[in-house]
């Protein structure tokens, strides 16, 4: 007996040392098989099934033809004919079918499930991260927000003199006093189809003047937004800046100024001594009873128990039984337009305005026969818009 070696497509690319049998010839492929089953006992399948696994990609031309299988050569010479095929990659797998047993496709299965399961923590991780970072900016907004809000107001309620316009009484005033036989309610229509909210917190006396020439019907004379011509805050730049008006608001002489650049007749009443309730009453019963003049107030805000100081509101109606007026504020987002007393609104005008130390008062606008001329500030200078402020602020003096 001796011994011969061949470089057999084993899976550990080994040398598998062969015993010749007696007769002195080469094992048989399927003697070689059989005990490669029994030391690989996991795989069931041929010879080129055992190292045909991603591991050793040459086989036996003779085994890759399973419809024919053929045997080696008895001589032993025969053997060196045998003919070594590379497969490609494409062709790899293991072409019979293999049992859920195969350690090859329980690894790929394994494989594939430990990538899904990083895959789906790795979701859950960053899921998890977004949803920390989303609830932190809602924290931050949140608290943001609160603090905001509690520095900030949202309407205010009316003192118990002040009754609102669209509350229970409210109503039963305002239908009293049109259904009167003396009508002061006049001129509320035409304030209400024109009735606006300021659109800066010290925008009261613009949005107010605004309010009335759009009421009377005044033209502006100019081109506004498109073809359009029409009053609005942003059209008074004359007799004071928009800057300053917005920082500050205006007073009664400037207020008084700005109608009258803008081409309506007005006539100025300060609340001095010589002015008497009376006198006010009148005035007030006057103009609600026509829808031609417009009577605007500057009171103070302190007195009829609200927050605030100086402020502007035109009259929209007269209650005669009740000796009441409805005013139009135009400060919406803090108070509605409210009914008060005739007195208690005089009183409101009887206080000193700091920016000109003197009484506060009111304006009658009223329509005017000549067409609107050009505001002051459109001239060679402002010194007609200086000498407009000065005179006003004289004749109030007197």
């Amino acid at each position: 007996m001796w011994s011969r070696t061949i470089k057999l497509p084993t899976r550990f690319e080994t040398h598998l040392k062969l015993l010749l049998r007696k007769e002195k010839h080469l094992p048989s492929v399927s003697t070689v098989c059989l005990k490669l089953q029994v030391r690989t006992p996991h795989h069931r399948h041929t010879a080129a099934c055992v190292t045909g696994h991603r591991l050793n990609t040459y086989y036996l031309q003779s085994e890759l033809d399973s419809s024919n299988p053929t045997r080696l050569a008895s001589p032993f010479r025969n053997i060196q004919s045998i003919k070594l095929v590379r497969i490609t990659p494409n062709t790899l797998e293991c072409k019979q079918l293999m049992d859920m047993e195969c350690g090859c496709k329980m690894k790929r299965e394994k494989e594939r499930q430990e990538r899904e399961a990083l895959n789906m923590a790795e979701q859950c991780f960053r899921n998890q991260d977004n949803q920390e970072k989303d609830q932190n900016k809602r924290l931050v907004m949140d608290s943001s927000t609160t603090s905001a809000l509690q520095s900030s107001f949202h309407r205010r309620h009316l003192p118990q003199d002040c009754i609102a316009f669209s509350s229970p009484d409210g109503r039963k005033l305002f239908t009293e006093a049109i259904n009167c036989s003396t009508n002061y309610m006049q001129i509320y229509f035409p304030l209400a189809e024109q009735f606006i909210t300021q659109a800066e917190p010290a925008f009261c006396g613009l949005a107010t003047l605004a309010m009335c020439l759009n009421a009377l019907q005044i033209d502006p004379g100019r081109l506004w937004k498109g073809p359009w011509r029409w009053f609005s805050e942003e059209l008074f730049d004359c007799c004071t800046s928009l800057s300053v008006a917005k920082e500050k608001g205006i007073s009664l002489s400037e207020f008084i100024c700005l109608a009258r650049c803008n081409g309506v007749i007005t006539e100025d009443y300060r609340a001095t001594s010589d002015f008497t309730l009376e006198q006010f009453r009148e005035i007030v019963k006057h103009s609600c009873a026509t829808s031609s003049e417009i009577v605007v107030l500057n009171y103070s805000r302190k007195v009829l128990g609200q927050t605030g100081d100086g402020h502007f509101s035109p009259i929209g109606g007269y209650h005669a039984e009740k000796d009441m007026v409805l005013l139009m504020d135009v400060a919406r987002f803090k108070y509605p337009p409210h009914w008060v007393k005739i007195s208690r609104v005089f009183e409101s005008m009887q206080l000193i305005d700091p920016s000109m130390d003197l009484p506060r008062g009111l304006a009658v606008l009223k329509i005017p026969v000549v067409p609107a001329p050009q505001p002051c500030c459109y001239s060679s200078s402002s010194i007609e818009s200086m000498r407009c402020m000065t005179d006003f602020t004289l004749t109030a003096q007197r």
